[in-house]
């Protein structure tokens, strides 16, 4: 069985558990869950980690960055980490809603995006995105 701390935050994976154990909730989460219930996309308790700010003009992230970005008053540009390792993981969210006005654009910093040799743009209001980083083929994944 994998207990999750009382201290948690939702996150998107459960990582080390095996097919048949069960995940059991912290104080106030009583449900016991079959890990194999769980998908990709099911958000699950883990400690919070990362540094979290807000941001609303040109910046180079690390790894582990969770980043509100505020582009209310002009485009600008999150540059990802030029050394990343496997599972570095860097998140961007639309601070208030107006990546579709001006756009964020995330700069590969010299690694691929989901395979490709070309930086991201964020146009879609009130959305967000993870990367994590693979490895030098696939480079950083929108997940």
């Amino acid at each position: 069985m994998y207990n999750i701390p009382n201290s948690a935050t939702w996150v998107n994976n459960v990582q080390g558990v095996s097919t048949g154990e069960l995940i059991r909730g912290g104080a106030g989460h009583n449900a016991n869950i079959p890990i194999e219930q769980l998908t990709h996309r099911t958000n699950y308790l883990l400690s919070k980690t990362g540094n979290y700010s807000i941001k609303s003009a040109n910046y180079a992230a690390s790894s582990g960055d969770f980043v509100f970005a505020n582009t209310s008053s002009a485009a600008w540009t999150l540059t990802l980490p030029s050394s990343p390792s496997l599972g570095d993981k860097v998140t961007v969210v639309d601070y208030d809603g107006s990546w579709d006005t001006n756009n964020l654009t995330i700069a590969r910093n010299g690694h691929n995006i989901n395979g490709t040799a070309e930086d991201l743009t964020c146009d879609v209001s009130c959305s967000s995105v993870s990367l994590i980083y693979v490895d030098s083929t696939v480079g950083w994944k929108v997940v």
